[in-house]
């Protein structure tokens, strides 16, 4: 079978996300706990939904599995008391440099066997790629992290 890029590009996330799911720590926490390190003032959900390009209940769903696991905690706002800034909680910072280091290493496995010149010929095809759906499909489409 003649499998296309975008079914080979599907099918390498799945396998990192299931080595995510097995340490039950997804990117998209790891992406939210490296935005709220950088915010310790806190933000808004709204903020984080506009910043990734997420829908509001994707984001809703993770702010409650992060609270659940107690890395955040929603702090009402002093200006508004029907806003509440997300925060990271300080245990949560640790935990956020370990997973960090195990998201490296699975960088590193991913990468093992490929030349410098393969990695860099990738991330430009990667990076071409995006940009041809970016325009495609709009740049609101765009996630903004990136």
């Amino acid at each position: 079978m003649n499998e296309g890029m975008l079914y080979k590009m599907n099918s390498l996330n799945i396998l990192i996300g299931r080595k995510m799911l097995v340490d039950k720590f997804g990117a998209s926490q790891m992406i939210i706990m490296s935005y709220l390190l950088h915010h310790r003032d806190g933000v808004y959900q709204k903020d984080l939904e506009d910043i990734l390009n997420l829908r509001r209940a994707t984001v809703s769903g993770v702010l409650k599995t992060m609270e659940k696991h107690d890395l955040i905690e929603r702090v009402i706002c002093e200006e508004d008391v029907r806003c509440k800034k997300i925060v990271l909680k300080s245990d949560a910072i640790n935990m956020f440099e370990e997973k960090k280091k195990e998201f490296l290493k699975l960088e590193e496995v991913v990468k093992k066997g490929l030349s410098k010149e393969e990695i860099d010929e990738f991330n430009h095809i990667i990076d071409s790629m995006r940009n041809n759906l970016i325009a495609y499909l709009g740049k609101d489409s765009y996630d903004k992290i990136n």
